[in-house]
This record gives structure tokens, sequence and C-alpha cells, in this order.
């Protein structure tokens, strides 16, 4: 089975495969497939013999590899001769994690759980130790790994813990360059945070339902100041300050701006900027510029409230922001009475003006969303606004109406629900020729819907 002699791919069965072998026993001059793909849902021991057979004298040549854990011992006593590998899949084919519904109290199916909880836990660290001796013997050639699910089973899949993959990507060298950050490979780049090279990144989405990368990603939440061409960014809120640098690196460049065009090279100017060459984070913007994100999505993470995220959002990315979410989720509290939550987010305090803003979607099932009186006149270009939360009572005395909007010629479509409704000027109305939906009202638990507006601003109805 020399490799040299291997001429395509090929996709074969089992039979095929053992037919494959004979002939290539009979006649030395029948070729070899390159690559072979064997398709098969349950690993038996002949399977895993084929496979063994087909992929033990081209070792030294694979750059890719999937293994199965039931299997992967002998594949351990081969890292060394693995030298090109460059990405590996372990795979779950055997079942170990059964569905809780599925066993029983008696000691037969303790004993089956309790053997298969030790093979399991044997298996996954076989799994880092494969990623870490492969390092020791090649330092970063391998660079990406994965446990796949396994869903053979209907009832019981098979998974790997974050934990485990956690351990495992402490072996692997840190992302290359990156370009997106997502749920295929967030768990990697939080194992290499301080080292990954985030330059180039433009898409992130840290919202995956992973409560430990979530932790380590709050307490390194100023990684994101080192991601300098980000256009999109859907996060859950990660805690107080998460953009405070981006509104500092605003005000330092207005600063310097301010200087060099007056050409008043004083010393609060000479003195600012020894300051951002003596701090690495603080240079980033002086090489890049300020950060261009246009789309921003931001989930209230049910551990960490909203706190100062949206306004210095909304300051530090004023220039080029495009579409701006927010979504609260339901609580239990609410879901359960129907009640208006007395918790409030104010939303607008303090914004500069948005000229980019066209899609601004503001979604809240638990806290009241309180704009502010100017916050339609900050947003000049909006194509959609969705402002709703659940508002189902209210004290009249207590809506201010907003000011009305004089520039909205571009507002295609409105919907606003709940304290929103209530604080929307008609005479905005004037100012929205291209207008072609507009949705006005509040939840009244889940019997339907109403509304009663202010009509004037002395509280009378």
């Amino acid at each position: 089975m020399a490799p040299n002699q291997a001429i395509l791919d090929a996709s074969v069965s089992i039979d095929a495969l053992v037919q494959l072998l004979l002939n290539r026993r009979r006649n030395e001059d029948t070729k070899l497939p390159r690559v072979i793909s064997v398709a098969y849902q349950k690993p038996t021991n002949n399977n895993l013999e084929f496979i063994w057979i087909i992929g033990s004298p081209i070792l030294k040549q694979l750059k890719s590899l999937t293994i199965f854990v039931s299997d992967i011992k002998r594949y351990l006593g081969a890292v060394d001769r693995l030298r090109r590998l460059r990405h590996v899949d372990f795979s779950l084919g055997e079942l170990l994690d059964y569905n809780p519904r599925d066993i029983d109290n008696s000691p037969t199916s303790m004993d089956i759980m309790a053997t298969n909880k030790a093979r399991k836990e044997e298996a996954m660290q076989d799994m880092i130790r494969f990623v870490k001796e492969h390092r020791q013997h090649f330092k970063s050639q391998l660079k990406t790994a994965r446990c796949l699910d396994s869903f053979t089973w209907p009832g019981a899949v098979q998974t790997c813990s974050d934990a485990v993959h956690m351990e495992m990507f402490q072996y692997l060298p840190a992302l290359s360059l990156p370009t997106t950050i997502n749920f295929t490979n967030l768990m990697q780049f939080i194992a290499q945070l301080s080292t990954t090279n985030l330059e180039y990144v433009q898409h992130i989405d840290t919202t995956r339902d992973n409560e430990l990368a979530y932790w380590q990603l709050c307490d390194n939440r100023h990684f994101l100041q080192r991601c300098r061409a980000p256009m999109h960014l859907t996060m859950r809120t990660l805690g107080q300050s998460t953009f405070s640098w981006a509104v500092q690196e605003k005000k330092d460049l207005e600063i310097i701006d301010s200087g060099n065009s007056s050409n008043n090279n004083n010393n609060s100017i000479r003195d600012l900027s020894a300051l951002l060459d003596e701090q690495e984070n603080r240079q980033l913007f002086l090489r890049h510029g300020l950060v261009p994100l246009r789309a921003l999505n931001i989930i209230e993470s049910v551990t960490n409230h909203f706190t100062d995220e949206i306004g210095n959002a909304a300051i530090a990315f004023s220039q080029t922001l495009t579409t701006l979410q927010i979504w609260i989720e339901h609580s239990a509290l609410v879901a359960s009475t129907h009640s208006t939550p007395t918790r409030a987010i104010n939303v607008g305090r303090g914004w500069v003006d948005l000229f980019s803003l066209t899609d601004l979607n503001l979604a809240s099932g638990d806290a009241r969303i309180v704009i502010d009186q100017e916050l339609l006149t900050r947003c000049p270009n909006l194509v959609n606004c969705v402002i709703q939360d659940v508002t189902l009572d209210y004290h009249l005395q207590d809506v201010v109406p907003c000011q009305p909007a004089t520039h909205l010629s571009h507002l295609k479509m409105s919907n606003l629900i709940g304290w929103s409704a209530l604080c929307f000027h008609p005479d905005t109305l004037y100012s929205t020729p291209s207008l072609t939906k507009l949705s006005l009202q509040t939840k009244f638990g889940q019997l339907g819907i109403c509304f009663d507006a202010p009509e004037d601003n002395n509280g009378n109805d």
C-alpha cells in the first residue's frame, strides 16, 4: 500500500474496502485511493481494524485525522509518526452516556453507569494526552482539535464537556490571525486569549451557551479593545466598562486632532501623546484608527444586567454604527404575573448624533425601556425602529412625550410597544413621508392589546 500509488479520493463501504484490500494482495498493480471515507455510524472492531490497516502505512503523510475515542490508544502509540497532522477530530462512537429516563435504580444499571463513567473519563484524558504529546513531538504543527458530539442513539447524545475541550485547547497554538470568532473557535480562542492576534477580526459572536466560556470573557472583557477591525459584534453583557476604552479612545483622538488642526502643540497634547505611547493598548487606535463597528447586538445576561454598555457603545461607535439591537429576556416573575416590571433601562441619555444608524431594535421582556426625549432626533436616518417592553399599566402623569423628530425621511417601519408607545409624539409623523408601517400599542396580559395615549403634557386624558 505504497502512498505514491494513490491517485483518487474515494468513499467506500466496508464490503468494498475488504474487496479492495483483497485485490491489492492479489495484484500489486492495484491502485489505492489517497483518501478513504468509510461510511458507518457505530464502529465495530472490524471497522476500526480496517481503518487502521489503511491508515497505518501513511500516518506520516496525514494532515487530517478522525479518531474514534474507543480506538484512541493505538493512535496514542503512533503520535510520533503524525508529523504533518494539522487537524484531528475525536468521534464519540460508543454509547457511554445514557438518557436518565432510560435508567432504573437496579444494582446492575448502577454498575453499568459507573463503569461507563470511568471509561469515558479515561477516554477524555487519552484525548487530551494525544494533543499534549503531539505538541511535545511537533510543537505547533497541530492547529485544531475537536471532540464531535454523536447523535447516533436517539435520546442519548454523546458529548464532550467544555472543561475537557478547554484543557485540550491549552496544548494547541493560538488561532492564526482569525477574522471570525464564533461558536466554532470560541473555546480555542479563550484558551489562548492573551496571545491571539485580534487585529483582523471582523465578526464576533460570543453568545454560545457555555458558562465556562462566559465567565472567562467577563474576566477578560477588554479583549475587545484588541479587535481593531470588527464590523459585527454579537455578545452577552460582560459587565460594567465593557466599552469604556472605546469612549476614551474617541476622546483622546479628538484631543489630538484638535491640537493638530490648530497647530497648537502645547504641553497637554504632548503629555497625552507621551502617555499613549507608554501604554500598549492605548497605542492601538493611533496605529489603526477607531474601531469601525457597524452592527452591535447585545443580549442581557441573567447574571450581568445592563449598566453602561448601551450608552458607551452609542457614543464610541457613533460614526459607523448602522445597526443596534438590545435584547432583555423575560424574567420568571414578569412572565408569571403579567405585571409591569419595576426595573428600568434608560436609553438615549447623553447620546451624540448617530447619522449612520438605520436599524434600531430595543426589546425587553423584563425591564421597562425608558427612551430619552431626544432619542429619535439623534437618529435622523433610521429606516426601521422597534422599541418594545412589557409595560402593562402606568400612571399618566409619569408619561413624558418625546420631542417630535423633524428629520426621519427614511423611516419605513416603526413598531413601538409599551412605554415607547406611550411616549411617542404624534407630530413626529409629519417628518416620516416614507413610513409604511406604524404600530403603537401596549400589551394587557395575554388578553389582548390596548393603548391609551396622553393628549397633552398636563396629565389630562
